[in-house]
């Protein structure tokens, strides 16, 4: 579904507006890429990540 995806477009034109943080950064969006390419860094060397 793209609800989600939806809501976060429009809190971040809102935090635009309101000059706030949005609620998912992009910070959020880099730490969520990097333990996805881990998992399948991992599931194709068949070794076991851990995250700290």
């Amino acid at each position: 579904t793209t609800y989600f995806f939806t809501l976060q477009i429009e809190d971040m034109v809102q935090a635009i507006v309101e000059g706030r943080r949005p609620a998912v950064t992009g910070e959020d969006g880099r730490e969520t890429v990097r333990i996805i390419e881990g998992i399948y860094r991992a599931g194709r060397s068949h070794a076991e990540t851990i995250y700290s």
